[in-house]
């Protein structure tokens, strides 16, 4: 699916659900892909919350269920859970995937009482909408739907250039990059390793094509190996080529006849 989800979402998405059976049809749409998830089970009593927020995070599928017993919807209980998952001031979408989505207003009011993470976008899914059977959902006419919405909302840039390595240390790599062709506009840029790791070992010399995509709230960059040999490109062109330098000779000989004097 190459479309909008696919360049925002990354290697993370969140899912907070009290019942598991409801969107395992969310995990294996997303598997399909190749999406990053994390299923959440919003147990009332014993919230298994993670070690630490989750820093990659970048879409939160999560359904406003109620309190067992008294049906009563508890907007605290699910900002605790996007406390724990979202880091604070991460760039977010939030879609609510429940069958109570009368309750988003009342859980954005407690939100920005709390000072919770607020997601710089939020989509409402009615699970209902897209039920086929028994704990069984059309995601893919959902992320399709989704696709659609966060298109028309979210601006993505992209740029890709040259770059020749030129220096590779432990934490970071320098590379000279070749910003514009015409006329050619070189800069050194460092660019931290840990995108090279498990892809490419760099090596200096090493030729790459580098790709930058500008998010909504970060710039991912991205590096794939040149498999041409763009040398020549990468020689900067001689500013004295053409000139007539043999004034500098007389220059150098009417020096030395200075000397005897």
């Amino acid at each position: 699916m190459n479309n909008v989800l696919d360049e925002i979402l990354g290697p993370q998405v969140a899912i907070i659900d009290n019942n598991e059976l409801e969107i395992k049809s969310i995990e294996v749409e997303l598997n399909e892909l190749k999406i990053g998830n994390k299923f959440f089970e919003a147990d009332y009593v014993e919230p298994n919350f993670p070690v630490q927020p989750l820093s990659t995070v970048e879409l939160v599928f999560l359904d406003l269920y109620l309190q067992t017993g008294i049906q009563k919807f508890d907007p605290y209980m699910c900002i605790n859970w996007l406390n724990a998952i979202v880091p604070a001031g991460k760039k977010y979408i939030l879609v609510v995937w429940s069958n109570d989505t009368q309750e988003v207003d009342q859980l954005f009011t407690v939100m920005k009482q709390e000072g919770a993470p607020m997601p710089f976008l939020l989509e409402t899914r009615t699970k209902g909408d897209y039920q086929i059977s028994n704990n069984e959902y059309d995601i893919k006419r959902l992320l399709n739907e989704l696709n659609v919405e966060l298109s028309g909302k979210i601006s993505l840039t992209s740029e890709e250039y040259l770059g020749q390595i030129i220096l590779v240390e432990p934490k970071s790599v320098l590379i000279n990059c070749k910003i514009f062709d015409d006329p050619p506009i070189f800069e050194v840029r460092r660019f931290d390793i840990k995108p090279f790791q498990g892809f490419i070992n760099p090596e200096k010399g090493m030729f790459l094509k580098i790709t930058v995509t500008n998010k909504p709230g970060c710039k991912t960059f991205e590096f794939a190996l040149d498999p041409s040999n763009p040398s020549e490109s990468f020689k900067k062109p001689d500013d004295f080529e053409g000139i007539d330098l043999s004034f500098l000779e007389e220059s150098k000989d009417e020096n030395k006849d200075e000397d005897y004097l």
